[in-house]
This record gives C-alpha cells, structure tokens and sequence, in this order.
C-alpha cells in the first residue's frame, strides 16, 4: 500500500493524492483496528455499517451546525432538526413524489437522447458533462420553475462549495467555497425577484410556491432562497457523479453493460450496487445534541462524528466480498448508506435514481457497447467523489 506522507494522519491522509483516488485500504485498516477513531481535529470517525446506521438514525446524532461557509444552509432541512426539519420538509416532498417525479424524468430523456444523437457515429463525448450534468440540472431547474443556463457552471461552484465539508480545509479553501456560495445565492436571488416582477414568464415551479408560502406568512425569505440553492447547485452533482462512476466501470467490464441492455429486468439491482459502490458523498457530519457513549468514547455534548459512507458500504460484516461487484447478493445485503437514512436522510434520492436509470436505459436503447474514450479527469476530494469529465465512445 502507499505509504503517506509523515504528516499526515497514519489512518487518515485527507489530503493524499492516492488515499483521495482510492481510500478503500485505509477505511479496511480504519474499521479493524478503531472502528471509532478520534483525530486530532477533535472528530469522531465511525466506519462500521452497524455504527454509522445507528447514529444517521440516532435522534441525538442529528444536530448539524453548518461547517464554516455551509451555515448558508442553517435555515433548510440540513442543518434544522425535529418539528422544524419536517415542516421545512413538507415545503419540498410534494414536488418529489413518484407521479411527479417520473414526469420531470422526460426532460432528463430528452436531453440523454439528444447527446446520444449527436455521436451516434462512435466519436467522443464527454459522458459525464453530456449525459450527467446538462440533463440532471436541467431537470431540477424544471422541478424550480427556473432557466437551466450554465450547467457546468453551476456544477463546478457546487463542487467548490463541497470542499468547505472537508476535515482538512484551510483558508484558502474557505474562501473559494465563500465566494462559490455568494455567486449561487445571487443567482437565485434574482429568480426570486424576477418572478414576483415577471408572473407567468417563466413555467410554474417549486420556487413559485415557496414565494406563495412567504406571502402567506408561513416561511421567511431567507429560508425560500436557501432551499432554493440548495437545490439548485445539488440538482446535478450527486446523480451525475454517481452516473460517471456507473459508465466508467461499466465501460471497463463489459459483462456488466451487457446485462444491463440485454436483461432490464435487472436494472434497478445493478443500479443499486452501484450506488453502494460509488456513494457521490463518502461521509456525512453529525453533532451530538448531548452526551453520548459512542464505542469506548464519551462524547462530550456538540462534538462532531464523522460517518463514513463509503466505509460503511464495504463492511464486510455486511456486505460478502464488499469491493466487488455483485448485484445478485440477497436483499439484506443490499442496504447501503448512500443517501443517508433516517431524519436527514436525501431529500432528492428518489429523482437521483430515477434519472441515473432514464440516462442509463436511453443508453441501453440506442446503443450495443460502450468504451472508455480516454483518462477521466478526477475531482476526488476525501468528502466527494467527483468527476471533471469522462471520454466515452458510444456505439
């Protein structure tokens, strides 16, 4: 294995090249040797699968003060608990239902089917931008009732923000996530503003009844517009790296893609494993609301766990051979983390899916094979599994 840098911590090398590539290694030692690891920086690491469900399900594990430039987000369900994280919730459910759900999925299609067209004759495209972030994001602007303009854009100050969750953040890093945060709060800003001057310019959306529902008293501005970039920026990033993780692998072993266009009777299970393999966020923060005993530790009141995801979903206690690919195992060995679960669980989890499989099937249609049509350029942090691009030919 790598040896890292001395300065870097032995288990955790947030900051090292290949532990940001492939952590996998480090998280096997991490869960055998501490399943609870206290760092310096004075967190919590949980990489058990037991562990990391109990306290993502915990009601004292759910408190989530925004990190550093994330308390953008103190006034959404992210970083609100108890009868305020479900009245703040209910705001948004009703534009995610299934019937709903599967009607924006049509313009996700539509945009996939496009792409496919333009090389259909087995030259290179850019699968991650083309087929991951144009469609997603065009279809959450259709959920917002917004223009879906400078998708790439939006996908790259996200991501830029998602740097700000790092343990191993400095300043630098801070800032660039500041100013990120400053450019997508003024851009939906001004969606708010040119609706209430506009009416009926734009199509209906979920920003239009958030609007009704600061009429009416029953939410506070700040509320409406941090809702709305969180949706906003997170609209691609997830279901887009998830969907070039998927195509990469794919694209590497065949059999897989053979499956999944000849047999749709299996999509959903290759889907899923896949989503267990590549989780888009590899660990989520809690802050316990009050002293707790996690493992041989007591954690004192407001201390931070770090829950990983990604170790949690190659436990082995869990999963049988966790590394590798097998969509078949029976269906209590396929409850992966990815999307959280319980309070916090991703409010967006059902329309990831369901794009992932609309882009996957209107692959599955047009094409016989994929291939990998170059190096994917990475944008792996320790916190996300990023992409930058991803050549693929489709033929």
């Amino acid at each position: 294995m790598y040896i890292h840098p001395e300065n870097q911590d032995r288990y955790l090398p947030w900051a090292d090249r290949v532990f940001r590539v492939d952590p996998y290694p480090w998280y096997d030692i991490l869960r055998t040797e501490k399943p609870v690891y206290l760092m310096d920086n004075g967190e919590y690491v949980l990489t058990r699968y037991e562990d990391v469900l109990k306290w993502l399900k915990h009601p004292l594990g759910t408190m989530h003060p925004g990190q550093g430039p994330w308390h953008a987000f103190d006034n959404t369900v992210l970083n609100r608990d108890g009868a305020e994280h479900l009245k703040l919730r209910r705001h948004s459910n009703k534009w995610f239902t299934p019937k709903l759900v599967n009607q924006f999925a049509q313009r996700t299609a539509t945009l996939a089917n496009e792409a496919l067209d333009k090389y259909s004759d087995g030259s290179v495209l850019d699968a991650f931008h083309e087929l991951g972030v144009v469609p997603t994001h065009s279809t959450m602007c259709e959920v917002l009732g917004v223009p879906d303009d400078d998708a790439g854009l939006i996908y790259r100050h996200f991501l830029t923000c998602t740097d700000a969750l790092s343990p191993d953040i400095g300043k630098e890093d801070q800032d660039k996530a500041q100013t990120s945060f400053d450019y997508l709060f003024e851009r939906c800003d001004y969606f708010f503003k040119f609706k209430r001057e506009n009416p009926n310019t734009w199509p209906k959306g979920l920003v239009d009844d958030l609007i009704e529902l600061i009429d009416q008293g029953e939410l506070e501005y700040r509320s409406a517009l941090e809702t709305t970039v969180l949706f906003y920026g997170s609209g691609s990033p997830n279901p887009a790296q998830v969907l070039a993780s998927i195509l990469n692998h794919m694209a590497r072993e065949q059999w897989i893609w053979e499956t999944y266009r000849d047999e749709p009777d299996q999509r959903i299970a290759i889907i899923n494993e896949f989503i267990r393999l590549y989780p888009a966020e590899m660990s989520l923060v809690r802050f316990v609301s009050e002293e707790v005993e996690v493992g041989d530790f007591t954690v004192p009141k407001g201390s931070p766990l770090r829950l990983m995801i990604g170790a949690a979903n190659r436990d082995p206690a869990m999963f049988t051979n966790p590394h590798q690919f097998d969509h078949k195992r029976p269906p209590e060995a396929t409850m992966h983390l990815s999307f959280g679960i319980g309070p916090h669980a991703c409010a967006g989890q059902l329309i990831s899916r369901t794009q992932i499989k609309t882009i996957l099937d209107a692959i599955a249609t047009k094409a016989t094979r994929i291939e990998i049509g170059g190096e994917a350029a990475l944008a792996h942090t320790d916190r996300v599994r990023g992409y930058l691009s991803l050549p693929l030919k489709v033929y």
